[in-house]
């Protein structure tokens, strides 16, 4: 049996300036068209690796961390995610499952959002085949709790030697959308969010790949 552990820590602070003022020019200072997002955060790992594939290898992953603008905006998200696999009649069964909170407040409003998600999955394979058959589990905890479920199926065969292999797959999920997610896409939206999260109820795909 052979244990990995690792962590670690990051800080990043990003300035932008908001622009597009319809006021006289010389009524404006860079300071008060700053906005700046300081962000802590820290992570810590734990994996084993079994030798036998038979027995349950695990690796769990728990983060933080905190978010917070000019303009008295803070988040702080705490996340633990993780997976345990073995095999069965020489398959593979690997269960995921992720809990993630976040706690969001401004000047004039709290949210806090949590969710929840379990992931089994079979794979199974062949000499031309890869098989992976599953399926998506996530609970909403907002206002209200809701419950969804997707599916999370992929299929790929080997028609010629690595040359040529045709995959399909169907899968679906629930995206958090928090300060953090929104501000790293576009850093110049205001402080007072009002977030809901992102439901894709399934994606269908397909392909060719090779070598």
């Amino acid at each position: 049996r052979v244990l990995f552990r690792s962590g670690n820590f990051d800080y990043a602070r990003n300035v932008v300036h908001f622009y597009g003022y319809d006021v006289p020019l010389n009524s404006l200072t860079k300071e008060t068209t700053a906005q700046r997002f300081n962000y802590f955060s820290g992570n810590a790992e734990l994996m084993s690796h079994y030798s036998k594939p038979e027995r349950y290898n695990h690796d769990v992953k728990l983060s933080y961390y905190n978010l917070f603008d000019s303009y008295k905006a803070t988040e702080n998200n705490i996340k633990a995610t993780g997976f345990v696999q073995t095999a069965i009649n020489k398959e593979t069964l690997k269960v995921n499952a992720a809990v993630d909170y976040y706690n969001y407040r401004n000047e004039f409003d709290t949210v806090n959002n949590t969710i929840i998600t379990v992931n089994p999955n079979f794979i199974a394979s062949g000499e031309q085949y890869k098989a992976s058959i599953g399926a998506t589990a996530s609970v909403d905890v907002f206002s209200s709790s809701k419950f969804y479920f997707y599916p999370n199926v992929e299929l790929s065969y080997n028609v010629f030697e690595d040359i040529i292999i045709p995959y399909a797959g169907a899968t679906g999920g629930l995206q958090k959308n928090s300060f953090k997610t929104l501000t790293d896409n576009n850093p110049f939206v205001l402080s007072q969010l009002t977030m809901k999260n992102s439901n894709t109820k399934y994606n269908l795909y397909g392909g060719l790949k090779g070598t």
